[in-house]
């Protein structure tokens, strides 16, 4: 028998479950939606670091990524630091650095790198000859380095007139009293690098880790097509413990025991090709036939760490009276060396290797690329240079000279001085 309103009976019914069933669903998104604390985050469908997804600068100048600008790589602005992150009780990083009349340009290189690479809080302490304070000053203030916190220090006139800068990693206790915990101090002719991932064709994305809760932030800077990526905690948008490669929070960071005093970067290699390639030992970077040394039990066959970067423990420092045994060894090598037979060695890393042996914790090989001012600093490959986090052009040569490793990567990071006091070789006349 034939029904005529069979048919739209039964597709009524079936129009009714779909109903019911898109509508389950619905609610079960809304659910998810509120226990993920997604709903006052609309903002991400935005730009991920757009003003209205983060909040705005206060300290330091923005995160940076790489542009072409003039023909030339300069930088422009990607990240910004994270508003108020003093205020909700996170501590800032230290940061000690020198430089004079020869490093100057260097110094502010490398400030700059720090900054551009880091949305942690990070406060800098910086010393300076009397005769560059004014002109340290004049550079900071007139270019975007002006919004950074730090302290000028003036070296006190007493300090040796021979290469005085060598003394300041000893003092830092006494030319910074206020210091305590953790201090990174940086030689000034470093630079830190931003990790570049792979290359991305699709627009810059932000995305939720449902286990770990940290939001994730790719963005795609769309005339280098580099891609930088940080993985941030969803509530204060700030960097996760070891997620974040290049920031100076890593470094840091670095786990020591109570007892360690700092963190340094062994080198039992030294430079390539070099006589002493593959040769550095404690019996070669100390004089362990010193009278006073000869007190010490040093594994001579051991593999010495490098002054040039590392991770201080203030508080330690002051506990354990480190200033004082520096000051004692720097005293004893006056009348009996304390320094091996390794070339570039002075007494200053040797005192430090002294005092600081065997409690040290040590830092990432990545964190301390070394001897790039040497000879064979050109052996390294571009694409192993560029994973590095940290560059450091140890050596006679730097990348302001006019030939030298890498000098390339350091250029990115360079604000010219208003002064027109320092410039790099290649870019006279």
């Amino acid at each position: 028998m034939f029904y005529p309103f069979a048919n739209s009976k039964l597709e009524r019914e079936k129009q009714g479950g779909l109903v019911v069933v898109i509508l389950g669903w619905c609610l079960l998104v809304v659910y998810l939606a509120i226990l993920l604390d997604l709903m006052p985050r609309l903002s991400l469908l935005k730009h991920p670091l757009s003003k209205e997804s983060l909040p705005s600068a206060r300290t330091p100048p923005p995160r940076e990524t790489l542009m072409q600008e003039g023909g030339g790589t300069r930088a422009t602005a990607l990240f910004t630091p994270t508003e108020g992150a003093e205020d909700r009780g996170l501590e800032a990083v230290q940061v000690v650095m020198a430089g004079d009349t020869a490093g100057l340009g260097g110094m502010v290189a490398a400030v700059n790198s720090v900054m551009m690479h880091t949305k942690w809080p990070v406060k800098f302490y910086l010393a300076t000859t009397d005769d560059e304070r004014q002109h340290l000053e004049l550079w900071i203030k007139s270019t975007k380095l002006h919004r950074m916190v730090y302290k000028l220090r003036t070296l006190p006139r007493t300090r040796p007139k021979d290469r005085p800068l060598r003394f300041v990693k000893t003092q830092l206790s006494e030319l910074f009293p206020e210091l305590e915990g953790p201090v990174v101090y940086l030689d000034w002719d470093v630079i830190l690098l931003w990790e570049q991932q792979t290359q991305l064709s699709a627009a810059d994305s932000c995305c939720l880790d449902k286990a770990s809760l940290a939001l994730s932030c790719c963005c795609l800077d769309k005339a280098s097509l580099a891609l930088s990526c940080c993985c941030l905690d969803k509530h204060t948008k700030l960097p996760l413990p070891g997620l974040c490669p290049g920031d100076i929070w890593e470094l840091n960071s670095t786990p020591m025991r109570p007892d360690h005093l700092g963190a340094f970067s062994e080198d039992c290699a030294g430079p390539a090709g070099g006589p002493w390639s593959g040769r550095r030992r404690y019996a070669t970077a100390l004089n362990l036939h010193q009278s006073q040394m000869m007190n010490i039990d040093i594994d001579a066959a051991g593999c010495p760490f490098t002054t040039g970067v590392f991770l201080a423990n203030l508080t330690r420092w002051r506990e354990t009276g480190v200033t004082t045994k520096l000051r004692w060894w720097l005293d004893s090598h006056k009348r009996q060396s304390i320094v091996g037979v390794e070339p570039g060695m002075d007494e200053v890393e040797a005192a430090m290797l002294i005092v600081f042996y065997d409690r040290i914790a040590h830092l990432d090989p990545l964190w301390h690329v070394q001897h790039l001012g040497t000879s064979s600093g050109g052996r390294h490959s571009k694409q192993f240079v560029e994973r590095a986090k940290l560059l450091h052009w140890s050596g006679p040569s730097k990348p302001w000279h006019r030939r030298c490793a890498h000098s390339e990567l350091w250029e990115r990071y360079f604000i010219p001085d208003p002064t027109a006091q320092f410039r790099p070789a290649r870019k006279r006349g």
